[in-house]
C-alpha cells in the first residue's frame, strides 16, 4: 500500500486498477475492430469506475469517467460507422486521461492531469460535440434513443470539466 494515501483511497485505487484491466481489454478489442456492442460493455464498466470514484471522493476522475461513459454510450447507438470510429478515437484519448489520473492518484499525487495536453483534448471534444449535434438534426443517421439534448448534455459535461 502507498503510505501517502488513506486506506479508503487505496481501496479505490485497487478497485480502479481492476476495472482498468477490463477497460484496457475492451479498448484493445476496439483498436482491432470497432464494435457497438463492445462500446456498450465499455460504457457499463466505465460507469462502475465512475461510481467507485464518486464514493472515494475522486471527483475529477469521476467526471472524466462520466465523459467516457457519454462518448461510449452515444457512439454505441450510432448507425454512422464513421462517426462511431471517430468517437472511439476520441474515447482512446479520454481513456488515457483516466489511466494517467489513476496512476497519479495511486502514486499519492492526487488527481493530476497537468502532463496531458488538455487544450488539444478539449478541441477534439468540442469537435465531437458538433458531430453529435449534426447527427441529432439528421434522423436518418441516429436511432430513436438519440435525442436533441445530446449536444447540450455533452456541452454541460465539458463545462464541468473546464473544457
Amino acid at each position: 500500500m502507498n503510505d501517502s494515501i488513506t486506506p479508503e483511497h487505496q481501496e479505490f485505487a485497487n478497485e480502479a486498477l481492476e476495472i482498468l484491466k477490463t477497460l484496457d481489454e475492451i479498448m484493445s478489442d476496439l483498436e482491432k475492430q470497432v464494435d457497438n456492442a463492445a462500446l456498450e460493455v465499455y460504457s457499463g464498466s466505465i460507469e462502475q469506475l465512475r461510481k467507485a470514484a464518486v464514493l472515494s471522493g475522486a471527483e475529477k476522475t469521476a467526471n472524466y469517467c462520466k465523459l467516457c461513459h457519454f462518448i461510449s454510450d452515444h457512439a454505441s447507438k450510432q448507425k454512422d460507422q464513421k462517426l462511431v470510429e471517430l468517437s472511439v478515437s476520441i474515447l482512446f484519448d479520454a481513456h488515457f486521461l483516466i489511466k494517467e489520473m489513476i496512476a497519479a492518484y495511486t502514486g499519492g499525487q492526487g488527481e493530476v492531469v497537468e502532463q496531458i495536453n488538455i487544450d488539444t483534448f478539449a478541441k477534439r471534444m468540442n469537435w465531437l460535440s458538433e458531430k453529435f449535434q449534426d447527427v441529432d438534426s439528421s434522423p436518418e443517421t441516429a436511432t430513436e434513443e438519440m435525442d436533441n439534448e445530446t449536444t447540450a448534455e455533452l456541452d454541460a459535461l465539458l463545462g464541468d470539466l473546464g473544457l
